[in-house]
This record gives C-alpha cells, structure tokens and sequence, in this order.
C-alpha cells in the first residue's frame, strides 16, 4: 500500500500547475494530500489500495467477526494512545499489521504497532472505526459490507503535521 501512495503523492505534486517558492513545502504538500486524497478518499482513491484496507477489515466470515472486532478495537487504542504493544500471538494484531493500517517498530523497550502513516490515520480515524463496527456487529454473514464501500469519508483535514514527523508515507 505504502508503495502506491508514495507514487500517487509525487504523480500528485509533479501534475499541479502551480509550484510553491519558499518555505511553505509542508503545508502545500498537506494541502494537496487533503484535497486529492483524504476528501472522499472513495472516489479518489486512484489505484484503489485504501479500499482494499478498508476491505481487509469488513470482508468476513461469521468466524472473523470477532477477530475483526477486536483488530478495531486494538486500532483505537492505537489512534488514541500512538501505540499499542507487539504480542505475537494475539491474533487482532496480526490482522492489523497485515490489513496494512500499522506497521510494528522495534525500541529498546519491544516492539509496538503504530499506524503506518498520517494518510492513514487522517482516512481510517475514529469515524470509520465505529462505523465499521456497527456494521460489523449488524452483519450476520454479509461477506460485503455495501454499506461502508459505498458511502462516504468525513475525515478531517490533516493537522498538526509536525506531530509525527516522516509519517507521511
């Protein structure tokens, strides 16, 4: 995933007419970002790997419900707290770091998930999680939850761009 959103990110910057001068980089290549890809990211989702996250989550068996559940509701505390701790044998866990939404990072201290990118973050936000979860809780073997991949994001712009540094992609 991360490979196609840097090719659209650096396609994006080289297709605008208008090349900023000076030191604004930061704040005109969050702008961009935004309006191409975070708004309504379902229809700008240029080679269609954020809906393949999206249905990494939501495309289930009645058997997955669970561990599904239990992967959003890891991914929560993720996004409230930055990072959860590794445990390789937790399942949910698995699930996250597969759908692509966290990569694990190594310290002194172990091993955590954290989410991949501020792209990610800013898409897959507390709106979608507890969206994903009333389907998935409503759902008794809808393999395809229409509903979620027809509708729509109302995710925020993204802020705070200095709050993690070279997350972007």
């Amino acid at each position: 995933g991360q490979p196609f959103l840097t090719q659209t990110i650096c396609h994006l910057l080289v297709s605008q007419d208008q090349i900023i001068e000076g030191d604004d980089w930061e704040n005109y290549i969050g702008n961009i970002i935004t309006d191409k890809i975070i708004t309504n990211w379902r229809i700008q989702d240029r080679q269609s790997h954020l809906q393949e996250i999206e249905n990494s989550i939501i495309r289930i068996d009645n058997n997955q419900k669970n561990d599904k559940l239990a992967a959003l509701a890891n991914y929560q505390i993720i996004l409230n707290q930055g990072s959860i701790k590794w445990d390789e044998k937790d399942t949910s866990q698995w699930e996250l770091l597969i759908s692509g939404l966290v990569i694990k990072e190594v310290t002194q201290t172990g091993g955590y998930l954290t989410v991949a990118n501020r792209i990610y973050e800013q898409i897959f936000n507390l709106d979608w999680i507890r969206g994903v979860q009333n389907q998935l809780n409503l759902s008794k073997d809808n393999p395809v939850l229409d509903n979620i991949s027809a509708g729509t994001s109302s995710s925020p712009p993204i802020v705070d761009l200095e709050r993690s540094q070279g997350k972007m992609v």
